[in-house]
């Protein structure tokens, strides 16, 4: 299993990171902007950033759960292969330049980190702090998404603008939405009725909850987040249980890692609404099935 899941790791980094400095003409880079401005962005065999930082985001922290509790046990090639890995995976997810990513990442494993070993939340903090100003200092891809965020922030978007039209939409069906992905359809007179300029992106909300009260209403939005309750609730149940073994508590700590990310990512992009990232979602919260009846057996047997 080690060799399946690292070797799979290894091939999606390398196999994106090859495609987008290489610039197939089938699989070439994501690409913002135009002229000097353009910015090149990893979107692995998707040939879309957000699809695959979304994705790979999951499997990337299982892969670092692994890694952090159970190397002991692996041989030095091993270790190798994960090291490798995990850098090359890093960097991808770098270089995907999707910024919602970017920041349920580093917020997900300040809580893993919390919520494993306490003592050492400041170290991380301090890691990510110096990480990031040497980027925004020494990287101006980097330096240039930050200061878009905090424009954004500060001033007005596109994006503000399509989460107003979707609230607008929600206001309009609070209870049942307007349906399930129909309220894109309404953004015209949406944006007409706001007085938006009607050349606006016509898309989803950008933010997952929003999209899906807008378009289920409350009622929908609340049984999403049910789901997220129970796999979450599970995650915590199965770290609490004394008999896992090494590599199934690595599993446990990523994949809880891994969806906090996600849920993270969710308030800037729609990002369930991916038939791609949903699966690699669906993934996890099959092996936490997985390991929940495994264990409840072992109880049981004792």
């Amino acid at each position: 299993i080690f060799l399946l899941v690292f070797l799979l790791g290894l091939v999606i980094s390398s196999l994106s990171l090859f495609l987008y400095f290489a610039d197939f003409p089938i699989f070439q880079p994501w690409r913002y902007g135009f002229g000097p401005q353009e910015l090149l962005r990893v979107g692995g065999l998707f040939t879309n950033p957000m699809t695959f930082a979304h994705s790979f985001v999951v499997f990337f922290c299982f892969l670092l759960g692994l890694a952090l509790f159970d190397y002991q046990s692996w041989t030095g090639g091993q270790k190798i292969l994960a090291g490798v890995t995990l850098l090359l995976a890093v960097w991808a997810l770098y270089l995907s330049f999707t910024r919602g990513v970017w920041i349920g990442l580093c917020l997900a494993l300040i809580f893993g980190v919390a919520f494993w070993k306490p003592r050492h939340l400041a170290s991380i903090i301090l890691a990510f702090v110096v990480g990031i100003g040497s980027l925004y200092h020494f990287s101006g891809e980097f330096r240039s998404r930050v200061n878009r965020t905090i424009g954004e922030m500060n001033g007005a978007s596109e994006r503000k603008d399509i989460w107003r039209a979707h609230l607008e939409v929600f206001r309009e069906n609070p209870i049942f939405g307007a349906g399930y992905g129909q309220n894109s359809r309404d953004l015209p007179r949406v944006y007409e009725k706001l007085g938006i300029d009607p050349h606006t992106l016509v898309s989803h909300a950008h933010n997952q909850y929003l999209h899906l009260a807008a378009g289920t209403g409350i009622l929908g939005l609340l049984c999403y987040l049910v789901i997220w309750f129970f796999f979450l609730r599970q995650c915590f149940m199965l770290w609490k249980h004394q008999q896992l073994d090494r590599w199934d508590r690595g599993v446990v700590w990523g994949i809880t890692v891994g969806l906090i990310a996600f849920l993270i990512g969710g308030l800037t992009e729609a990002n369930f609404e991916h038939s791609k990232v949903r699966f690699m979602v669906m993934l996890a919260w099959a092996y936490v099935i997985y390991l929940s009846r495994k264990y409840q057996e072992i109880g049981t047997r004792r």
